[in-house]
């Protein structure tokens, strides 16, 4: 096993437990969790903008807190392999828009091991864009474009990224931090117009059953929960993300839940995670 298997083995792991079983055992507790009162979903499903920029306030300073997420480029071995091959034999690089790309955990780890990729990035919050920035910007600054967007209410501007030019879009838990199902769908739609046809949604989230979920009470919805610093987590089927595929025009190249046993260190507690990991390919052209 490589240096770069092996420094991120844990995260890359994605069937530690079989899913349906862990499912049978732990819906009939979740089913004992009532919702909030009416007036505090309400004030829940507000646009929680300052909850984020809040956060991101908050782990500024923290060095400790920017981790890169390296085991997306083995999640995705397209954004190596095919980004490498596309851009061989059409003499360009290939291009990457992450959609809710916070601080930039994500791009630092692609774009380090993929010196080719030329990567665009919005997200809703200044705060986080600034961070990025400042993680980034001088590394990456001939790679890199930056923007604020709330795809959930804005089109991309098109005059950043032209429609249908995307190779890969890229979501990685942000679809979770929007509460209501008709959201999901708007984002799906406009990660769709940015693809160019061929291209790839590169999709990982929360997941049904999730540690986090089993352990909230902070129930708003059926699969929404509010965390203690006022944002929110939806909590996926892999059924919720094929029928928003299906509605938005994607061809589901795989959809599946990746099961991951985490421990934490110091309490040597062991939590069972549960993602949602999907590729889906705009087919039209």
């Amino acid at each position: 096993m490589s240096g770069n298997k092996c420094a991120v083995a844990g995260a890359y792991h994605d069937h530690d437990f079989d899913f349906d079983a862990y499912r049978r055992s732990t819906e009939p507790t979740l089913a004992t969790v009532s919702c909030l009162p009416r007036e505090d979903i309400f004030r829940a499903e507000s646009p929680p903008v300052q909850a984020w920029e809040s956060f991101f306030h908050r782990h500024s300073d923290k060095a400790t807190f920017f981790k890169k997420r390296r085991y997306l480029v083995l999640e995705f071995p397209e954004l190596l392999d095919k980004a490498g091959e596309y851009a061989a034999t059409n003499n360009f690089k290939c291009r990457l828009l992450e959609i809710g790309c916070g601080y930039g955990s994500s791009l630092a780890a692609i774009m380090e091991a993929n010196p080719d990729l030329i990567c665009f990035a919005c997200d809703l919050s200044t705060t986080a864009l600034h961070l990025l920035d400042r993680a980034l910007g001088d590394i990456y600054k001939q790679r890199l474009t930056a923007f604020i967007c709330d795809v959930v209410k804005n089109d991309i501007p098109c005059h950043l990224v032209l429609p249908g030019s995307m190779d890969f879009v890229l979501m990685t838990f942000m679809l979770s931090a929007i509460g209501k199902k008709e959201e999901h769908q708007a984002v799906f739609h406009r990660a769709y117009a940015a693809l160019r046809p061929g291209g790839l949604l590169l999709f990982r989230d929360y997941g049904w059953c999730d540690a986090k979920m089993v352990r909230s009470r902070n129930r708003i919805g059926q699969q929404l929960y509010k965390r203690a610093d006022g944002t929110l987590a939806y909590f996926f089927t892999a059924e919720d993300i094929n029928q928003l595929a299906s509605t938005a025009g994607f061809h589901v190249q795989e959809c599946k839940y990746a099961t991951v046993l985490s421990k934490n260190r110091a309490t040597r507690e062991e939590l069972k995670r549960v993602f949602v990991h999907a590729k889906l390919q705009r087919g039209d052209g």
